[in-house]
Order: structure tokens, then sequence, then C-alpha cells
């Protein structure tokens, strides 16, 4: 073994790296000799062994993980000696965050090399990093799955743990997203981050051939997650991918990630972000936005799309958020579920959600309130799934967050209006409407005064809107476009529905709830008028009047010369269909088309309102 002289100089042999040091504890040589390890990893990634003595002690660093990828390396470190009958080998094993520098102990164990055997002496409790679930105690994962090349381990002191499934995973990965960028000639214009990832995944399947010349197909995401490690974002592609993921957040350059679960709540994770993986994520954003984003616009807003993901991003820089970037990604994926999964989830009662379904398809205007979080967005989407397949609906929203209906058969045209934009605003668009004989408008989310301006421009000028709008409760929004947005009384009565969504946080193992759904009785006095009430005894949405005494049902009634029974007869059939288990889109969508058939559209016809 070749040990160079001099005092903590290195020598480079393949892919072993040897440090002679002075005689130290095995702690203070691994303290002096990490960052001149991680020095040396930054520049030859290839690195597999870190070879110290130091004294009596021998150390073996044995790296194989890429800290660009998961900012975790996995450290063994050995005290050898040797007597005449026996040469034993006792350490620890570490897991070391190169940025936070510190370690933790997972496991204390004996190695005999007379017996060859490994004796376990002791567990002791990670505070934060794993390697994988069998090195950890049996009852410290509550759940383990796998994204892409890359295992999830949720903890249970609330850590979302990333980590390679196997090292072969990792070592592929990195070899494919090398030949993706080999072939960085052969991809077009950036035009959209979209076409730019399926390209690279084209080009990706073709390496395939190459490096897995006789081995099985690789499963798509394990070629995504090269893909976007070779554009420099594979270190948030295991996040980014988990369809339990609703929220992730980045507050600073120098803080870790955290996450929203749809199961577990907000966790921590051992992801820290490098700086030229920002930067790649931000770059990415104001290409694929073709907005500014610098000093003077420090705010952007847009979105990432592609077949395993589909996010939100609002990002800010300073000088607004000094110690930014600051990176807030929604997923819109958990936007898409099906109005079945809302109701087996308990969100909404199916009669309540079948009275909202039969308002939407007699376009009545509907607008969806709640604080941030509470699924206003992935109800609109629930509700706009259900139109009948006649409709031309078009959308007007300043990031796309609807996903595609059109294996649905059902007519989508999408507008996006970037709040801030040079060449367009909601407005001008609404006005633009008009002349495209729209069924119904999806209008997305009201944040602005002029957005508020556009959609009672809308409602004044006859067309049937859904849209969202960021709110305290109904009362609070009455005033607030009134008072706020300067919107008259009599426009404010224009609103046909209120429905009133809300996020329990987990509280008693709920999360959103529909706690309301609300007609306007006095907009110039702020009173509205119960139709569904939820009750928390009970964790239900029931009907709180007479159907009736509700002023919406009469105004359909009234419009389409209908009787209280056709719409009972509707309504009962309706909340029947809903009830079936189904989940898969193209089911629910089936279910819906046979009602339609069989109910809807005979009831039509008998009242001769469609013949």
């Amino acid at each position: 073994m070749n040990l160079c002289s001099s005092s903590c100089t290195p020598l480079l042999e393949n892919d072993v790296l040897f440090l002679k040091c002075p005689h130290k504890t095995v702690r203070q040589l691994a303290k002096q000799c990490f960052r001149v390890f991680i020095f040396w990893f930054s520049h030859f990634p290839f690195l597999k062994t870190l070879h110290v003595v130091g004294g009596d002690w021998s150390l073996n660093y044995n790296f194989s993980l890429n800290p660009s990828l998961y900012n975790l390396l996995n450290v063994t470190l050995f005290n050898t000696y040797s007597s005449n009958t026996s040469s034993t080998r006792s350490g620890l094993t570490y897991y070391v965050h190169p940025h936070l520098g510190s370690f933790y102990d997972l496991k204390w164990y004996a190695y005999s090399e007379s017996t060859s055997s490994v004796k376990c002496v002791e567990f002791v409790k990670p505070l934060a990093y794993i390697k994988s679930y069998e090195n950890t105690p049996e009852n410290y994962s509550r759940e383990k799955y796998a994204e892409g090349g890359a295992q999830i381990v949720i903890t249970e002191d609330g850590y979302y743990i990333v980590t390679p499934r196997s090292h072969s995973i990792l070592r592929l990965i990195l070899e494919l997203s090398r030949y993706i960028i080999s072939k960085e000639e052969s991809y077009p214009h950036y035009s959209s981050f979209y076409k730019l990832f399926k390209r690279r995944m084209e080009v990706a399947r073709e390496g395939l051939s190459i490096l897995l010349k006789h081995q099985k197909k690789l499963e798509d995401k394990i070629v995504a997650h090269a893909v976007l490690t070779s554009l420099g974002l594979g270190s948030i592609f295991p996040i980014m991918a988990d369809e339990n993921i609703e929220e992730f957040y980045i507050d600073s350059a120098e803080s870790r990630i955290y996450v929203d679960h749809t199961h577990y709540g907000r966790l921590n994770t051992n992801l820290l972000l490098t700086s030229p993986e920002i930067n790649a994520l931000i770059t990415h954003l104001k290409l694929n936005s073709d907005l500014p984003l610098n000093s003077a616009n420090p705010t952007l807003k847009t979105s990432l799309i592609t077949d395993f993901f589909h996010y939100r991003f609002n990002v800010d820089i300073p000088p607004l958020v000094p110690e930014g970037p600051a990176i807030d990604a929604r997923s819109l994926r958990s936007m898409y579920i099906t109005p079945l999964t809302l109701l087996q989830n308990d969100t909404i009662s199916p009669s309540a959600f079948a009275f909202l379904v039969l308002s939407y398809i007699w376009r009545r205007n509907i607008s969806i309130l709640g604080e941030p979080g509470a699924g206003k967005t992935t109800l609109a989407n629930a509700i706009d799934l259900c139109s009948p397949k006649d409709w031309r609906k078009i959308y007007l929203e300043d990031s796309i967050e609807t996903p595609s209906q059109t294996k649905f058969s059902l007519h989508q045209l999408k507008i996006e209006v970037p709040y801030g934009s040079t060449y367009s605003s909601k407005t001008k668009e609404v006005l633009k409407l008009l002349h495209r004989n729209p069924t119904y408008i999806y209008l997305g989310e009201i944040q602005f005064e002029e957005q508020a301006k556009a959609l009672f421009h809308a409602l004044s000028s006859g067309l049937r809107v859904i849209h969202t709008i960021h709110s305290k409760n109904p009362v609070h929004l009455l005033k607030r476009l009134h008072l706020k947005f300067q919107i008259s009384p009599v426009e404010i009565g224009m609103l046909d529905l209120l429905v009133y969504s809300k996020d329990f946080k987990w509280f008693k193992g709920r999360r959103w709830r529909v706690i309301g759904i609300y007609e306007i009785k006095d907009a110039s006095q702020y009173l509205i008028s119960p139709i569904f009430s939820y009750l928390p005894h009970k964790d239900r949405l029931l009907l709180a009047k007479p159907l009736s005494s509700i002023r919406v049902l009469h105004d359909i009634l009234s419009e389409y010369s209908l009787s209280l029974h056709d719409f009972n007869k509707l309504w009962t059939t309706l909340t029947q269909a809903l009830s079936y288990s189904v989940s898969h889109p193209s089911e629910f969508r089936k279910i819906l088309d046979e009602w339609y058939d069989e109910y809807f559209r005979v009831v039509f016809y008998d009242s001769g309102i469609l013949s």
C-alpha cells in the first residue's frame, strides 16, 4: 500500500485517495480529513475510497454516492489492530451531509477477520439520514417506497428521506444522464420545458440500448430521473414524481427542502440543493415562462409540466427575499383527482356534490373560496370533469392548472394570461370571449383587482363562470369584493353559489372539507343563506333547507321549465351514480356518461328543451 510520507498530503491512485496524518484520535482524524476529501470528491467524482493512516488508527472512507444528487455520503470508519492470533476491526457507520458537516451514528459493529463474521453490538437511533431501510431498526420506518432511482423512507420522527435504491441504479442514472448531455447538439431550440423533457426522454431510450445490452427494459421513472439529472434537477425528481407530495418548499438558499405529504402532513427532508441546482431550476422556470425574474421583478409564477409531474412554482428572489431565493412548488397532479376520490375522502357528501354538478350543468356561476391550501382548485377541477360532452369550455388562467380532458372527448380551449404580462390581461381576454361562443368559462384564481373586474365584466356580459378565490369565509369574501375591489352589491349578487372549502390540517384525521354551500341573500348587507352546512360532530355536509326555498334552484326550474320532481329525479339518480366505488377518471366518466344518456337527456327531451 503506497502512502505519501508528508503529513496530510494526498496521493491519488485509481479510485482511491490516500492520506497519512499525524497521530490523532479517530474523531479528530475524521474531522480533519473530511473537508479535504469533500474538496477532492467535488473535483474527482469517480473516487470510491479514502484511506487514512493516523498513528494506530487506520480509517477507510467508502464513498459511492454523488453529493450533488442526494447530499448524502456513506462513510465507514475502521479501527484496525493486529495480534499474534487474530486481527480485529471495529468501527462506526456514518451518514454524512457535506453541507452540514455532521456525523450521524447508525450502527456500532465488530468484525473479526479470523471468523469473517460481523456482530451487531447495538443500534443507535438515527438522527436524520439513512441509506436504506435495512440499516435502520424495524420500528423506525413508517413507510418506504421507490420513486425513480430513489428510495423514499418516512421516519417516525417526521423525516422524508431520499436515498438511492441501489448503487447500480444510481450509476446507471449518472451514465445515462452523461449520454443525454453528450447529445446536446441534437436538441431543438428551447420552446417549452415539456418539449425539451420529451426530446431528452427519446434520447435516453436510445442510450438505454447501449447501456443495457442484455438487460430487461428499465422502468420509465428511472429514465425520467436520468433526464432530469441531465437538466441539473436530479435531486428533486423523487419529490416531484412522488404522487403523495402535495407541495414542497425552499425558504432560503441555505435551507433544506420540506414537504407536505398526503398521508403524513409536513415532513422535513435530507435534501439541500446546491447553488448550481437552484440556478438550474430557476433558469428552466424563466425560460419556460418567458417572463423576467430580476431585482425589478423579483417574483415569478409559472409551471413545469411533464408526463411524470405537473408543478406550479412561485419563486421570490432578493431584494424581496434577502436570504433567497425562496421557492414554493405545488403539485397540480393532486388536483386531478376524480370526484369519487373526494367523496371517498369525505371531502364532500355525495348529495352536495350532485347538487353542485347539476348547478354546473345548468350553467350557474360558482365561486369556490377558502384559505390557501384548502383544495379549491382540486374541487373546481373535479366539478369541471362533469361537463356535458357538447360543451365548449374556455379557460383563462395565469398558470395552467387544469388537466387535459381530451381522452374524454371534452372540448377545451386554454388561454394562459400571466399576471403582469405586457401583451394581455384577463380583462382583454374576457372581451374576446364574447366572440368565441363559449358554453362555460373556467376563470382560474382571482387574486387582484384587475382579475376581479374581469370576472364581473364576464358575468355582466352573460358569460357563465367557475373560479376560485382566497378568503377567510363567505362573508369576508363579500366584504373583500365590495370594499377592496370596489365591486358594487348589484354585481356581487350575480354570483350564484359560494362554495366554502377548508383545510383542517389533519385535525382528528380530517383534511380538506367543503363546509358550506351558500347563496347570497343581500350583498349590500353581506348576508348569505346556507344551502348545505357542515356538521362537525358528524363530519358531514348536509342539506340546510328545503329545496323549494333555494333561490338558485328556483331560477334553474324557471329558466328551463323544469318541475321540482324533475330535479329530484336527476339529483337522486346522480347521487346514486356517484356512490359507485371507482377511482380512475375514465371509469368515472363512463358512469357519468351513462347517467347523462339514461336520465339527464331523457328529462330534457321529455321536457321539450332539447327537441
